[in-house]
């Protein structure tokens, strides 16, 4: 897995705003660390030539005392008319008006949807900010969704984590969290006590070896409230926690006017550029093969054209063109009956031969009286047509060398072959 980058906002400890950060760089296939730190913006963008280039993904953690968590119920099923109806079904909810909040949906299924609210204001600022540093943003989200399991709750220096329920929860003093799991709103939405396997569903409470004192409490008072509680210590941080279990299915900010188009990848381009060649070589490929059929399917018509002219000039008074072979062979002997091999099956036997003599054909006599087949042909040297004539031999047809020539380095001579008619 590459390296991933968690960022997380908070409020300063004299401010309201969200101007506390904290950094973290995890490599998560070996778990190791590779850079973190704690500042203001100004220091992390101070940071971020050391971080960077960053290859894996850009994980945005919101402080949830910065941001409300809550549900609607919400009939329809156009997203549209679903977006535009849930801000007022969660009207009541709000520390002010509709209109100042910018809000992010997950559907739970049929009418349900978990609803995260943050002011437009700070969520405006903070995407501003977020741009200009240039970083490729893949989730922004509040920070108590990323505790690994629910009921639960993440104790750390006084303050408290509770994750109520799948998109839900919220970040309170640790001396509340006994009023807060005891509260019917808690039992509404997460199943606190429920009777599961024939066992209660605990509460799990996780804190750092500094903390292990305050969960030990915290565990009193809600045992004695009549709740399964499970306790658990860990060597990290809250936050580094929060990012070693970070879930990837919680509600992201990320939505509406913020959401971000991502830009193909260098890879997608890529693959995209190779899709695009394989098509222009296939089309290419289909539009030789379409013009080279039709040239030779024009080539094959003027063949056939000169084919059937020869042919009638041959044979004037044939009405069809068929047998052209016996045909061709009465012709050639004069229409006599033929009584031993045939013209152009020694012709054809004798031909097959020349190519590979590295020869020149050129012309053929045939003296049908005589049953003779003169083949007049051209070499280099003497011996390729000793050579010819015994591979003839060989290929059971009576060939005899006949006359040789010489002239200007070339040798000129004849080869007949016996048809025997």
């Amino acid at each position: 897995m590459p390296e991933n980058l968690f960022v997380r906002f908070s409020r300063g400890a004299e401010s309201f705003d969200c101007s506390a950060v904290q950094w973290l760089l995890l490599d998560e296939s070996t778990g190791i660390v590779r850079a973190k730190g704690a500042g203001d913006g100004s220091d992390f963008q101070d940071e971020l030539n050391n971080l960077q280039p960053i290859a894996g993904e850009v994980h945005v953690l919101l402080s949830t005392e910065l941001c409300l968590l809550t549900r609607a119920t919400v009939p329809g099923r156009k997203q549209r008319q679903v977006s535009q109806a849930i801000p007022y079904m969660v009207e009541d909810d709000l520390a002010t008006e509709v209109e100042h909040c910018h809000f992010a949906t997950s559907s739970k299924g049929g009418s349900e949807y978990a609803v995260a609210v943050v002011g437009s204001e700070l969520m405006s600022d903070l995407f501003d900010w977020l741009t200009t540093t240039g970083l490729p943003i893949s989730t922004l989200t509040p920070d108590v969704l990323h505790q690994p399991s629910w009921p639960s709750a993440l104790v750390h220096g006084g303050r408290c984590w509770v994750r109520t329920e799948d998109n839900g929860g919220v970040l309170t003093n640790v001396a509340l969290l006994p009023m807060l799991f005891g509260s019917p709103d808690v039992h509404e939405v997460t199943p606190v006590g429920e009777i599961v396997d024939n066992e209660a569903l605990p509460v799990s409470i996780t804190a750092s070896k500094s903390d292990v004192d305050t969960i030990e409490v915290l565990a009193s008072q809600l045992a004695a409230e009549s709740f399964a509680v499970e306790t658990h210590s860990t060597e990290y941080s809250a936050f580094e926690y929060l990012c070693r279990n970070f879930n990837t299915n919680a509600i992201n900010f990320l939505q509406g006017d913020y959401k971000i188009k991502r830009p193909p990848s260098a890879r997608g381009v890529r693959w995209q550029t190779l899709a695009v060649l394989a098509a222009c070589t296939f089309a290419f490929n289909i539009l030789l093969l379409f013009v080279q059929g039709t040239y030779l399917d024009i080539k094959a018509s003027r063949h056939e054209a000169e084919a059937v002219s020869l042919y009638r000039s041959v044979f004037p008074n044939a009405r069809s063109v068929t047998g052209i072979g016996t045909k061709w062979e009465a012709h050639l002997r004069g229409n006599r009956v033929d009584s031993g091999q045939s013209f152009m099956k020694v012709f054809s036997e004798a031909a097959r031969h020349v190519p590979a003599s590295d020869m020149q054909l050129i012309s053929v006599n045939f003296n049908a009286s005589r049953g003779d087949l003169i083949m007049q042909l051209q070499a280099s040297r003497n011996d390729q047509f000793v050579t010819l004539a015994r591979t003839l031999l060989q290929a059971g047809l009576q060939a005899d060398i006949g006359t040789l020539s010489q002239d200007e380095g070339l040798v000129k001579g004849n080869i007949k072959i016996r048809v025997d008619g």
